[in-house]
């Protein structure tokens, strides 16, 4: 069953603190937020900044604004092993925007992954995403070479996947036996744990 919520003003965040940011980012509990305009930093205020590894141009957004999104493939951005440390009954909410290529080229969005499971969003090729926080969930593949919103929802064992503002799967997660390690940097456009694996489109917000 599908339901239709707008998550239109949204950018990727994960929810944790408080800082002062736009009105059309939520007030309360925002960890970071990165819009990429012509730098890497996270501008929640809590200075969660990414550090460039490798390449990654920046390139004009999907409201056609010059230098406010990146393009993946040939670096990454490391972040901090801070802010994301959530547990199995905790809850939190990531929101990005991203382009998935037309060609087989797979990676990670996002990662924690240390060296394997904990978080994850990924392309497994031909638009087909994946979100992993224990459990795999697969929601149905998005169109290639275009614009197109994640929202992935964390409740205390259950889960939420929304693409373009409507709900496209949910799922309760089982007892996990995988222990939690964050000893990666939440990591922008490859595995966190390695170089390997590198998101090979475009991410926004």
């Amino acid at each position: 069953m599908k339901s239709k919520i707008l998550f239109t003003f949204f950018s990727m965040f994960v929810l944790f603190s408080h800082s002062q940011l736009p009105t059309y980012l939520p007030q309360d509990g925002l960890s970071t937020w990165y819009p990429f305009n012509n730098n890497y930093n996270d501008e929640s205020g809590n200075g969660y900044n990414g550090s460039l590894v490798g390449t990654v141009p920046f390139i004009t957004d999907r409201n056609g604004n010059s230098n406010s999104a990146i393009q993946g493939g040939t670096g990454y951005l490391p972040t901090s092993n801070q802010f994301f440390r959530f547990s199995r009954t905790d809850s939190f909410t990531v929101s990005v925007w991203f382009t998935v290529p037309t060609n087989s080229c797979s990676g990670r969005l996002l990662s924690t992954e240390s060296p394997e499971g904990h978080f994850r969003i990924a392309n497994y090729g031909g638009g087909q995403i994946v979100v992993q926080f224990g459990d795999y969930l697969s929601p149905s593949p998005v169109t290639t070479d275009q614009w197109h919103h994640l929202v992935y929802v964390y409740d205390n064992r259950n889960e939420y996947v929304y693409i373009d503002g409507e709900l496209n799967m949910t799922e309760y997660e089982l007892e996990m036996s995988e222990v939690l390690v964050y000893n990666t940097p939440f990591t922008i456009g490859a595995k966190a744990a390695s170089s390997y694996d590198k998101w090979c489109g475009n991410i926004d917000d």
